[in-house]
């Protein structure tokens, strides 16, 4: 019967709830027209397609470009497999030309900037190269041709591994309106709200679950590395109590990171003004936010037939179909989602770590995500549409700012973040390892739209659900994603990220197998089995 169903009305729910035929590969009334239009970049890098309906982003090195203004910081890898902080003294693409000042053997780019005096003697080495190419007596540059410090992969991650990688939810008006079908008319109740807070670092197992000794992933990972995802997903447990899995369907985010400058805890923000929380900032990189949808979406699908009134209620904006949209944000939906946006090689960082200059504002950074198809031999899920192997196709473009009067500003700004972050009566809190930020802890500042994922108005749904009624969540969860599974990233596929003035990323998918954890369903598909291990627990 389940999947006779799922067979039957697959056709309708594609079309209803913005998966298969419906669901947009580009949406292009999410791009913010002036960064589109900014020159040189990233205006000057995009061209039509064949098609001459999409973008295409053109791969020049041109993206590295720095902001002059700011100092910036790159972690350069060694022939020896060392990581060396540097800062940048110049970066000269047309060229072909990187020119690093090399910090001190237990220097990193964050202690140089917790010490004033350092700071001052690399602000003013800085200077000097820049009028007249002096060095600080006894200092050797690195000099490397830019295209090979990335395609040889030797820029990583440019601030040592954090301690934690948290990571902000719906906060673009864009992303709500053209990912989220929300009423552009409730941003504003939605901002009212706290932030959204989970983790995509250190490594989440799916609740209930130990992660395995031999995890095949590494969690941070630099702008140049492979993104490592497991090809199976594991989901929330059933209205029987069992988890099962799913084929991944992995999604692309591109972000604004915030990194923190100082150890903070609840006790030095609840009270700290904006100004003061501005200070705590080290500087901003560059993230990668990939994530496994699955879990979202079957999250959503097993409270189809709830309503928010019992739900948390500091999360609820008052209007009934924007909360469902949003769904219900507890301890248990943070552990899902972070599960599903770290356990993999999801979180590149960098290749630029621009320093802040101690304003108490953040900078605004236009921001740019493309993607390309892999060969669909190599992917093993067709390339959707007529669109060709190996081209970046343009998929988000925007601006991060805090700016209230622009096009997409973010819902909260930066001291609300961190405010929410360590609040212990948040969502976030059961999470806590630690109650304190650390230096070099990142806030991912969240995702402008044109994700992959498409939702539809819970209106709708809610009427789907009454007349599927012997629907469980997972026929939910497969109508959803249907054949559009093949529009996710998959084996073969790259990402391009880029960040004015953070340089650019360049991130080839690849998949691997990873067994279930213990109490995990293997095989989904499989109800017999799935009583079986129902009546024998996990």
């Amino acid at each position: 019967m389940r999947r006779t169903a799922i067979h039957a009305g697959v056709g309708l729910l594609l079309c209803a709830l913005g998966g298969g035929c419906a669901a947009p590969l580009v949406k292009p009334d999410a791009f913010d027209p002036a960064v589109l239009g900014e020159t040189p970049l990233p205006g000057g890098r995009l061209q039509p397609a064949v098609d001459g309906e999409e973008l295409v982003v053109e791969h020049s090195a041109e993206w590295m470009r720095l902001r002059p203004e700011h100092l910036t910081f790159v972690g350069y890898r060694t022939t020896e497999g060392e990581r060396l902080y540097c800062l940048v003294l110049e970066c000269v693409p047309e060229e072909d030309r990187l020119t690093l000042l090399p910090l001190g053997p237990e220097e990193t780019s964050l202690s140089v900037l917790a010490d004033p005096a350092r700071r001052g003697e690399l602000t003013a080495a800085w200077v000097r190269y820049a009028q007249d190419r002096a060095l600080p007596e006894g200092v050797e540059p690195i000099s490397i041709a830019l295209r090979e410090a990335m395609t040889e992969r030797r820029l990583g991650p440019p601030i040592p591994d954090p301690q934690r990688v948290i990571a902000v939810a719906a906060n673009f008006s864009s992303h709500l309106v053209h990912d989220l079908a929300t009423d552009p008319d409730l941003i504003a109740a939605i901002a009212k709200t706290p932030p959204r807070l989970f983790l995509k670092y250190p490594l989440q197992p799916p609740p209930g679950t130990e992660i395995p000794s031999d995890l095949a992933f590494k969690g941070i990972i630099g702008p140049y590395d492979e993104i490592v995802y497991p090809e199976i997903t594991w989901l929330p447990k059933d209205e029987r109590g069992i988890s099962a899995s799913a084929p991944t369907a992995l999604d692309y985010e591109v972000e604004l990171g915030a990194v923190i400058a100082r150890t903070l805890t609840w006790e030095d923000v609840c009270e700290a003004s904006d100004e003061e929380l501005f200070g705590a900032i080290a500087g901003y990189v560059l993230v990668s936010d990939v994530k496994a949808r699955n879990p979202q979406v079957y999250e959503r699908a097993l409270s189809r037939n709830e309503t928010p009134d019992r739900w948390a209620r500091p999360y609820l904006t008052g209007d009934a179909d924007t909360d469902l949209i949003l769904g219900n944000w507890t301890p248990d939906t943070v552990a899902w989602w972070s599960y599903a946006a770290s356990l993999g090689d999801f979180t590149a960082v960098g290749p630029y770590f621009v320093a802040h200059d101690g304003g108490a504002a953040m900078p605004s950074h236009a921001l740019v995500c493309a993607r390309s198809y892999g060969p669909s031999e190599t992917r093993g899920y067709p390339i959707p549409g007529d669109r060709d192997a190996n081209r970046l196709y343009l998929r988000q473009c925007s601006r991060a700012t805090e700016d209230p009067g622009a096009r997409d500003a973010m819902l909260w700004r930066i001291p609300q973040i961190v405010r929410a972050a360590l609040d212990p009566e948040g969502a976030l809190a059961s999470t806590h390892e630690v109650t304190a930020l650390q230096a070099g802890d990142v806030i991912a500042l969240g995702t402008p739209g044109g994700i992959t994922l498409t939702v539809k108005g819970r209106a709708l749904i809610r009427v789907l659900n009454t007349l599927l009624f012997w629907w469980n969540a997972r026929d939910w969860h497969d109508a959803f994603f249907g054949r559009s599974v093949s529009n996710y990233l998959h084996e073969g596929d790259a990402l391009f990220l880029w960040g004015e003035g953070l340089g650019y990323q360049l991130l080839s998918i690849h998949g691997v197998a990873w067994p279930p954890p213990p109490g995990v369903v293997p095989e989904p598909d499989d109800p017999e089995a799935q009583d079986a291990a129902a009546a024998a627990g996990p």
